[in-house]
């Protein structure tokens, strides 16, 4: 009975580690593909000349405001699934260390 239930833990958090692997990999591409579709919609407006550099500057601003907002967003709701005990042993306590955590895990995929 020990034996089951300590192969049903350990089984747990060895998908739970995976799982946030896979989270933060996808959190950080959703982000960094919204960017690369900003990007492409203020480069349209400036080449089209719809704008003036000035409104294409404040639509590259709020862009960004945007982006700042989305990624902690994704955070907040990232950490509000996890369970509150195993919060400490998450490998990221912020967005940065997020992105250098799934950077490193595409890294470590690309070798396999």
């Amino acid at each position: 009975m020990l034996l089951s239930k300590l192969t049903g833990l350990c089984h747990g958090i060895l998908l739970f580690k995976e799982i946030e692997k896979l989270a933060s990999v996808y959190a950080t591409t959703l982000v960094k593909g919204t960017r690369v579709l900003l990007k492409y919609r203020i480069d349209s407006i400036s080449d089209s000349g719809a704008a003036t550099e000035e409104e294409t500057e404040t639509l590259r601003a709020a862009d960004e405001m945007q982006l700042q907002l989305f990624q902690k967003l994704i955070f907040v709701k990232i950490l509000s699934r996890c369970p509150k005990y195993y919060r400490p042993y998450l490998q990221y306590s912020n967005w940065e260390e997020m992105e250098k955590y799934a950077e490193s895990t595409r890294q470590q995929e690309t070798k396999r």
